[in-house]
């Protein structure tokens, strides 16, 4: 009886620190459990490296008589800025993100002014971009020296953007003192072909008209030809059949016309309907515009245009040029045009120069673009391979000074031919006049 009293003990003793055992094991795990789960809990909470936003403002004439112009150039900046995110991003800046922030200057200097205003004020960016008109832009190049922010241009072209000594605007692209010299290279291989000796103006009655009308008389007297009409017409001008009376009454040999888009539909669509047939010679603005060709049929065969770009340099660019003129085609419905691919190459000068710099304020940034040197293959420069791009100060013929402005940028120039502009100069690209290669037809005769 003791021995099987003794083996029961013995029994439920075993189970006891069986027992305790497995409780205790069952507390080390769950002890471990919480453990773990809490430092999961942690590294949860814990908050990621916050990024800091750097807003950079494009001012664009996304309403009004030029909005294709705008929509353009959206498209520019918006393409360059998903190229950057994709394939470039910074090397010397930590999380920081760019926001694109867009305004309407509805193709007017007041509305221009306000909006650059509010940009800055208002939405706080360290830059703006913009803002195609030269009427606009002025302005706001004042607005840019006075608040010290850089303003990068888009093809606006008149002096008077760069008259003041600040460091604070800043023109990648020609402007018409810097390119007046290729112009006139053009003109002179053309009136070797056929003489040039009496020239027409018709320009648009501001800034941008007043320039091109100075610029083309030098340009006139220097192949020794004379400019014996000149008429500025106000935008939205709805009969331009005094001009192309004078015009035809004169018999000149060219006609040189700076005109917005409506404008420009019709000049050529009256030049046909009064019979006149004499070459035209445009500044770019509404001849490139994206509208014009598809709106003005046959009434413009032949007419030379310079531009910024073209999209025939397509053919002389690497692959990837073409891959991203098709992005901005998408964005913006339109094929992509100088206005696109300039606010590609504005934002790409200042996302370099953030990073370079170091620059998340207005005054590092505006410092590191005044000293910038960037090559042609840059990926900020793929669609024009400008040899060089360097803010330098200069002078206009007369003296007056201008400052920043890239004198190392290229122009083109193209003939409309079966509705596509092809390429004819520079003749480095295009081969000269009368070569195999250079599709240029001169004297052009409209029927």
């Amino acid at each position: 009886m003791k021995k099987l009293l003794a083996i029961i003990l013995t029994l439920i003793l075993a189970v006891s620190v069986f027992g305790c055992a497995q409780t205790a094991t069952t507390q080390e795990t769950t002890a471990t459990e919480t453990t773990t789960t809490d430092a999961a809990a942690t590294a949860t909470e814990a908050p990621a490296a916050e990024k800091t936003i750097v807003k950079i403002g494009v001012l664009a004439p996304l309403s009004g008589s030029v909005a294709s112009q705008g929509a353009e150039m959206k498209a520019g900046v918006t393409a360059a800025l998903e190229y950057f995110n994709e394939n470039v991003g910074f090397k010397n800046l930590e999380n920081v993100e760019v926001e694109v922030v867009f305004a309407d200057s509805e193709s007017s200097p007041d509305v221009g002014v306000s909006e650059f205003e509010k940009l800055v004020t208002v939405d706080k960016v360290i830059a703006v971009l913009g803002s195609y008109q030269s009427s606009v832009t002025s302005p706001c190049a004042t607005l840019a020296n006075k608040y010290h922010v850089p303003y990068v241009t888009i093809n606006a072209v008149a002096d008077t953007v760069l008259s003041q000594d600040a460091n604070y605007v800043f023109r990648p692209h020609l402007g018409d003192s810097a390119e007046q010299y290729q112009h006139l290279e053009m003109m002179k291989a053309l009136s070797a072909v056929s003489p040039i000796t009496k020239m027409a103006f018709v320009g648009s009655a501001d800034d941008y008209g007043n320039s091109c009308l100075e610029m083309y008389t030098w340009v006139a007297s220097e192949i020794g030809a004379e400019m014996v009409v000149s008429e500025q017409v106000q935008s939205g001008v709805a009969d331009m059949s005094g001009a192309v009376q004078k015009i035809k009454a004169a018999d000149v040999d060219l006609v040189v016309a700076t005109l917005q888009v409506n404008e420009a539909l019709l000049f050529q669509k009256q030049l046909k309907e009064y019979g006149v047939s004499v070459p035209v010679f445009a500044k770019g603005g509404g001849y490139l515009d994206a509208t014009f060709i598809p709106s003005v049929g046959d009434a413009a065969d032949g007419v030379l245009s310079s531009a910024q770009w073209l999209p025939d340099s397509l053919n002389f660019l690497p692959e990837e040029a073409t891959v991203w003129a098709n992005r901005m085609e998408e964005i913006s419905g339109m094929p992509a045009n100088e206005c696109a691919c300039n606010g590609w190459l504005a934002l790409g000068i200042v996302l370099d120069c953030m990073d370079t710099g170091m620059a998340l304020d207005s005054e590092t940034l505006a410092a590191t673009i005044d000293q910038l040197e960037m090559g042609p293959d840059h990926w900020a420069n793929l669609f024009f391979r400008h040899p060089l791009i360097k803010f330098e100060d200069g002078a206009k013929r007369d003296g007056t000074p201008i400052y920043n402005q890239n004198w190392n940028a290229q122009l083109q120039f193209g003939q409309l031919q079966d509705g596509v502009y092809k390429l004819v100069y520079p003749f480095t690209l295009a081969g000269d006049i009368g070569s195999a290669t250079n599709p240029l037809i001169w004297p052009y005769v409209v029927d």
